[in-house]
């Protein structure tokens, strides 16, 4: 939705509202660049990356919904890191190499 002159109060508040989700799922998706399984696999961690940030052109209400369902294993992961490791994603991709190694 975009802003227009015979919006309501309430329309735009709403909007707004919407916005701010967006910014803030655009913040997270951002933040979990940096923990396993995409910090470890560069090829995945840019396919993830522009998908989610070309997301944000589609016109929907929910723009990044294909996103989140097509990476949503992923995106999982990463936040399990980031939760185990908070501020510290060197840790958490340490701690996923290791895994991988056996």
């Amino acid at each position: 939705m975009k802003y227009t002159l015979d919006m309501t109060r309430e329309e735009m508040d709403a909007e707004d509202a919407r916005r701010a989700e967006l910014v803030e799922t655009h913040r997270e998706l951002s933040h979990l660049l940096e923990f396993p399984p995409f910090s470890i696999n560069s090829e995945q961690r840019q396919q993830f990356a522009h998908e989610f940030i070309h997301a944000i052109d589609d016109q929907e209400d929910d723009p990044y919904a294909e996103v989140m369902q097509k990476w949503a294993d992923e995106i999982e992961e990463a936040r399990m890191y980031m939760k185990r490791y908070p501020n510290d994603s060197e840790a958490a991709k340490q701690a996923a190499a290791k895994i991988q190694g056996g």
